[in-house]
């Protein structure tokens, strides 16, 4: 008889344990998450709040502006060479929209243009709009290699998550489920 034939019964039971184990400590460690998920609700704690990686990535990619070292009147001929997508609609010669409330504008930055995003959309505290604006973005980027212009992506200011409606008197929990729209920060 050899030595794993003598010890097998020995390795299934500790294998069994050992995965016993495991599910104890993920069901401990789900347990600590929705109660603090459950305690951050109460208190009215939103995503951006949180310092959660992957909101604070599309919060940067958000703040992204296309920076074009051309005049306004060249950025809005470029801008109608782009193809928006089925999302993005044009609002006049500098201004673009994807519904319901997400806009981005062509605006003079004082040595080009730049295109950034106003406000933005939210749903429960997360950006949706989010790869809409990062597609858009590289389109035009895209675009103004295509006619020559040396087009970039730079940091812009942050969308702060900002309330449509009064708030006053409501506790955090049912002020943090109010209608909130993401805005730019004065630059």
């Amino acid at each position: 008889m050899s030595w794993w034939q003598e010890y097998q019964g020995l390795f299934v039971v500790g294998a069994f344990l050992a995965l016993l184990y495991i599910r104890a400590r993920v069901r401990r460690w789900q347990r600590r998450h929705v109660h603090r998920a459950a305690q951050n609700a109460a208190d009215g704690v939103t995503w951006d709040q949180t310092g959660d990686p992957v909101i604070e990535k599309a919060l940067d990619s958000l703040a992204t502006v296309v920076h074009l070292p051309v005049d306004l009147e060249r950025a809005v001929a470029l801008l109608d060479d782009v193809k928006t997508g089925l999302w993005w609609k044009r609002r006049g010669p500098t201004e673009l929209y994807a519904e319901p409330n997400t806009v981005a504008v062509l605006e003079p930055d004082g040595v080009g243009t730049r295109l950034a995003l106003t406000k933005a959309d939210d749903r429960g505290g997360i950006p949706p709009s989010e790869p809409d604006w990062r597609k858009l973005r590289r389109r035009v980027v895209a675009a103004a290699q295509r006619a020559g212009i040396e087009a970039s992506e730079v940091p812009g200011p942050r969308l702060v998550r900002t309330p449509v409606s009064d708030l006053t008197g409501l506790s955090p929990a049912e002020a943090a489920q109010r209608a909130h729209l993401w805005r730019r920060e004065q630059s």
